[in-house]
């Protein structure tokens, strides 16, 4: 097994939690290292992960950052080399509310005129548009792990919506807009109503989430040999949710399913990781602001690490087909 994509879906700071816990638990349970993927797909906060992996941080050290927990060794290094983060700030900045607006009346007429056209997401996404805050810090917490603005040697696929026509941008990849990748991670964060959108050469961007949690269907007809998916929006089936929060998981769910299967359709194997009961008990609601909370986090690296070791050494942790992971990783 030598080709394997990683898509890492949105979910706030404890999404980015989440991502870590279950990369660190695979390889701990199999031995593969989450950094050797083909390619990276992140959206909103899998797009900030991502950009941790692609930078060399390994996946116990994304964990131990979000639990406050100490550093491997390696980690050390690297953060000693990398020398002292930006110390940037979120600030408020003027926006075009009047852009936002117009693109949101074109895109609900273009829904009505042609249904299907905008994702319904997209349309709530760009009429909740624009936020305030500037998204420029995580612009630069990118170059500081990168050590600069060229992209990841290994391909590294941010999505972002383009607020002006809808439409879904996949930085990274050939034939999509050019930007840099912190200016693509900013873009792919930028939540609406919280965040401005992201200006990269003259279009507008805003977070890729409008879109789809995952955006897993942009690793279909690659020729992959696997493709592991990171959900930290969605939930397995039967878990006992909230109202609320069981519309939203089950929505975020549904998208995935159907990329996931346009993905295996064109050939290449998919596994889906996404929280169980247990883990949902630590992780909180998406509704509200339990997603943001950070003294979640210990508490979700320790669960989310021990019950993915479980699912992947007990077989429960399965792609399609029911072949387990620890099987796809070997083969």
């Amino acid at each position: 097994m030598s080709r394997i994509g990683l898509v890492l879906g949105g979910g706030g700071i404890v999404g980015m939690a989440y991502h870590g816990a279950v990369l660190a638990g695979i390889e701990a349970a199999t031995g593969w290292d989450p950094r050797d993927a083909e390619v990276v797909v992140g959206t909103s906060a899998g797009s900030a992960s991502g950009a941790e992996l692609r930078a060399g941080v390994s996946a116990g050290d994304m964990a131990a950052r979000r639990a406050g927990t100490p550093f491997s060794l390696d980690g050390e290094r690297m953060l000693v080399a990398l020398g002292p983060p930006p110390q940037v700030r979120p600030t408020e900045v003027e926006v075009d509310a009047d852009r936002a607006r117009a693109a949101f009346r074109r895109l609900a007429l273009r829904s009505q005129l042609d249904p299907g056209s905008v994702p319904p997401g997209v349309l709530t996404s760009v009429a909740m548009s624009p936020g305030n805050v500037s998204a420029s810090w995580l612009t630069r917490q990118v170059e500081w792990l990168n050590g600069g603005t060229d992209w990841p040697e290994r391909d590294f696929w941010p999505c972002a919506v383009d607020l002006d026509d809808g439409s879904r941008a996949v930085f990274g990849r050939p034939g999509e807009p050019a930007a840099e990748p912190g200016q693509a991670v900013a873009a792919s964060c930028a939540i609406p109503g919280v965040f401005a959108p992201v200006e990269i050469n003259g279009r507008l961007y805003i977070d890729g989430g409008g879109w789809s949690p995952t955006n897993a269907d942009v690793l279909a007809d690659l020729g992959l040999d696997l493709v592991i998916v990171v959900s930290p929006m969605s939930a397995v089936p039967g878990c006992t949710l909230e109202r609320q929060d069981f519309t939203v998981r089950r929505a975020c769910r549904s998208l995935l399913v159907q990329e996931a299967a346009a993905v295996r359709d064109s050939g290449t194997p998919v596994v889906i990781v996404e929280p169980v009961e247990a883990d949902l008990r630590v992780m909180g609601r998406l509704i509200g602001i339990d997603v943001l909370d950070e003294g979640r986090c210990d508490a979700v690296v320790e669960q989310v690490t021990a019950s993915t070791i479980a699912r992947v050494r007990d077989g429960s942790l399965a792609g399609f087909g029911k072949l387990p992971v620890a099987q796809l990783l070997a083969a």
